[in-house]
């Protein structure tokens, strides 16, 4: 006899968008730039998607640019994007970071960190704020390949 196990999808609970971290006010008069950036990662799973698929990824990196972090281009609603508070560290001494996701398809998950602004000094001596996001998995709801964030096995 043959027994099937069924997988039982439990996604993880979203939380209520988090505030952004804030700019501290004696750096209000330095420009400020978001800088994104792909892990190897991305990289190697961008091609696994279709053409319409892969706009759609690339214009989710620009929104991210046009500082639609924590909320959806109004071209692209469908995007949803949530707030994962257990897999983030918004506190804390080292490494806090906000990790969101928006929806690529009902499968797919673009799934990035973002860390608080810091402050860099340009070769001129002047400075900008830099508020860093990096592009973590785009298959999947994972955690970068370590652990999916969205789907339990019941035996």
């Amino acid at each position: 006899m043959i027994i099937l196990r069924q997988k039982n999808k439990e996604f993880s609970q979203t939380s209520p968008l988090p505030d952004p971290f804030p700019i501290p006010s004696d750096w209000f008069e330095y420009e400020v730039e978001i800088r994104v950036d792909g892990t190897k990662r991305y990289d190697k799973e961008l091609p696994l998607f279709t053409k319409d698929e892969r706009k759609l990824i690339k214009k989710y990196w620009e929104d991210l640019e046009n500082n639609y972090i924590y909320r959806d281009h109004p071209d692209r609603p469908q995007g949803r994007t949530e707030y994962l508070a257990e897999f983030s560290k918004p506190s804390g001494q080292h490494k806090k970071f906000h990790r969101l996701t928006k929806r690529i398809n009902i499968n797919d998950r673009f799934d990035y960190l973002v860390y608080p602004p810091e402050l860099e000094e340009r070769d001129d001596g002047t400075y900008k704020v830099i508020i860093r996001i990096v592009i973590q998995s785009l298959k999947d709801h994972n955690i970068a390949g370590q652990r999916k964030y969205s789907e339990t096995e019941e035996n």
